[in-house]
């Protein structure tokens, strides 16, 4: 089925500027998205570390070996 060329050129231009109305609508939404979401889950665990600011550091980071563990370690291979 043949098109009348005034429809034809109608469409083609529509599809032209949908794709240009795309772009920039998923730009616009994507840099929303990125600022607020992500922004404020940064600013949100930002504020649920500051209490480890204030934990003073282990002296060592040592941790003594089960007693079990040298006996099974005798025979590896």
């Amino acid at each position: 089925m043949d098109c009348p060329k005034l429809l034809k050129t109608l469409w083609h231009a529509w599809c032209t500027f949908s794709n240009i109305l795309g772009r920039v609508m998923s730009f616009i939404i994507l840099t929303i998205l990125w600022i607020f979401v992500f922004g404020v889950y940064a600013v949100i665990l930002k504020i649920l570390s500051i209490p480890k600011l204030w934990k003073k550091p282990p002296d060592t980071y040592w941790v003594d070996p089960l007693s079990e563990v040298p006996n099974g370690m005798r025979h590896q291979f």
